[in-house]
């Protein structure tokens, strides 16, 4: 599964001293899938050397179908989200934190681009990554990221499934439900759309306007 060549180790076979360094780092996240079972030594292995990108920043990870390699990424992906929110978490103090380069910077970071020679494969994980049929029972209600504008079947907006024309178009729309839910996170008390909606209803349907209102918080 991975190639110890460049460490001076190529079996993997008795050398607990040597793993041990690389395979005991603290992973914030891990993906919601499989809770009784931990990742094997060569999976622990892949992951704590991606997690150094200064260091490694390219890792190769080889092997057949059926090995863990999709695993692996899973826990790859969980911890750069993880890490992000507690980056983000020290720089969202301020009002206006999103237009902070630094906030940016880190978003930026922690993205990921999924690509291959195979647009079905790219298009296949992309899409698999967000699917709620994929996660366990035990995960399945509780697991959610931007959940309420998500497609549906989708346990959140996860990924971006773009590559060809058809997929980038049908991903524009998305991008304007991100900004209008966004819009709306920071009018927590939904006051921009209450006054929208007296602007248009006019002065006579005011009270009918503001009962609906109270109903709604």
């Amino acid at each position: 599964m991975y190639s110890l060549a460049r460490w001076g180790c190529p079996d993997a076979y008795n050398q607990g001293g040597f793993f041990h360094r690389l395979t005991n780092g603290i992973i914030y996240g891990r993906w919601p899938e499989n809770s009784e079972h931990g990742l094997s030594l060569l999976q622990a292995f892949a992951v704590n050397t991606a997690k150094k990108m200064k260091e490694n920043p390219v890792v190769v990870i080889n092997g057949p179908p059926g090995t863990g390699k999709t695993t692996l990424l899973k826990d790859i992906i969980a911890d750069k989200l993880v890490s992000r929110t507690f980056m983000l978490k020290e720089l969202c103090e301020k009002d206006d934190w999103f237009n902070d380069e630094n906030v940016i910077q880190v978003i930026m970071q922690h993205s990921m681009v999924v690509a291959s020679s195979n647009n079905k494969a790219v298009e296949n994980i992309s899409k698999e990554l967000p699917s709620l049929s994929k996660l366990p029972v035990e995960f399945s209600s509780i697991t959610k990221h931007f959940s309420s504008i998500a497609p549906k079947g989708d346990w959140g907006l996860f990924c971006a499934v773009l590559g060809n024309s058809k997929n980038r178009s049908a991903f524009k729309p998305c991008l304007k439900k991100i900004s209008n839910h966004l819009r709306n996170v920071i009018d927590f008390f939904q006051l921009d759309s209450l006054m929208k909606n007296l602007e248009k209803k006019g002065k006579e349907n005011a009270k009918e306007v503001i009962a609906h209102f109270a109903l709604l918080l």
